[in-house]
């Protein structure tokens, strides 16, 4: 989706800085990956941590390549890349333990013993 738009937007051109519109459209791309793996984190009740922290990943990647671009774009996915590493924490703490402070780690028909 994003890339249709940036695609429709930037004409090619990378001279230099990144206009307004790439600006935007690169912060609503933000957004949306740490939306997205803020989602991963809570779609289930087990979630699917391993997609979050790869989003997660690749937030911090872009934040680490763009400190010498736009600015925006950099303070951008560093907020993002931090936002969706609490919501992997809270996912995998709450995934280990249950609301009463015990482990909860078993007790689901997957890991229970095979019986005849």
């Amino acid at each position: 989706m994003f890339q249709s738009a940036f695609a429709a937007f930037t004409h090619g051109i990378h001279k230099g800085h990144p206009g307004v519109t790439v600006t935007v459209l690169a912060v609503l791309s933000i957004a949306f990956l740490a939306l997205t793996s803020v989602g991963y984190a809570f779609g289930s009740k087990e979630g699917d941590l391993a997609g979050s922290v790869v989003l997660s990943w690749f937030l911090f990647s872009l934040y680490a390549h763009q400190q010498h671009h736009a600015n925006i774009i950099h303070w951008a996915a560093l907020i993002g890349g931090i936002f969706s590493l609490f919501a992997i924490a809270k996912a995998v703490y709450f995934g280990v333990f249950k609301r009463d402070g015990a482990i909860a780690l078993g007790g689901d028909d997957e890991r229970a013993p095979l019986t005849a």
